[in-house]
């Protein structure tokens, strides 16, 4: 069978339903682009589920569904929020070769309360993180009534995420990524600190990458009131990528 030109892996994030993702896939199937969406282990089940999960096993979950893409793809974009803009550039530090680009939205690469630093400590004594959803976190506050993340994880699981972190952010880690990326960031986000989404730009190695700031929305950017905004930031890109990805391969086929 002949390969697509095109393929995406989504990735969703730390406690996340996978509704927070799927909003992307009316797009891609616009495009007719084959697409993975995984579900990173301990998620869409229960919250007890995350309490022996690693951020290895987030990793390799993702990994393994890029495999099975770039089975029917040539290449492949990566579409990840949150937690997802993590192992995302994570998976781009193996597989650069084989992917046409990258889009972080949200990239949880900090979280932005700064008591997360006593993590470490914290998972010592407290079992659980209980999330106090808020209408103040969405620019469109129905929206809370539709959330079905978690209500509460393991600290063991927000310590992972925290670990994960600080592995990956590092100027050397991301300066290595050389492939088209767009930066998707809100001012308004309450869960990752703004500011890291700058930071992240800066020390990309690319030469094509974009930074689009929102400033309404939440955390929860597909799911809130700018989420077409939003979508139509990512179908423009994946587009460009797709044209360019069905071109080199036609020339490869040529050859």
């Amino acid at each position: 069978m002949q390969k697509a030109s095109l393929g995406c892996l989504l990735l969703h994030g730390l406690s996340s339903h996978i509704n927070c993702i799927d909003p992307v896939v009316d797009r891609l199937e616009k495009l007719g682009i084959p697409y993975r969406m995984p579900v990173l282990r301990g998620h869409m089940s229960k919250p007890e589920d995350l309490q022996e999960v690693s951020w290895q096993d987030w990793y390799a979950d993702a990994e393994k569904a890029l495999k099975e893409l770039l089975q029917v793809a040539d290449k492949v974009v990566i579409i990840g929020l949150s937690m997802g803009g993590v192992v995302l550039l994570d998976l781009t530090l193996a597989y650069q070769e084989q992917l046409a680009g990258l889009v972080t939205i949200v990239a949880a690469l900090k979280y932005s309360d700064p008591r997360t630093n006593l993590l470490p400590l914290l998972a010592r004594f407290q079992k659980k993180i209980v999330f106090q959803f808020n209408p103040a976190d969405y620019c469109d506050p129905d929206m809370l009534k539709t959330n079905q993340n978690y209500k509460w994880i393991p600290t063991h699981a927000a310590l992972q995420l925290y670990r994960y972190q600080q592995r990956m952010r590092k100027p050397n880690l991301m300066a290595q990524i050389k492939i088209p990326t767009l930066v998707i960031a809100t001012q308004k986000d309450r869960t990752i600190d703004p500011k890291i989404q700058q930071w992240l730009y800066d020390n990309l190695g690319s030469t094509e990458k974009t930074l689009k700031w929102f400033y309404r929305s939440g955390h929860e950017m597909l799911r809130d009131g700018e989420k077409t905004e939003v979508l139509d930031e990512i179908e423009k890109f994946v587009a460009k990528l797709h044209d360019r990805a069905a071109s080199e391969l036609g020339q490869k086929q040529k050859a």
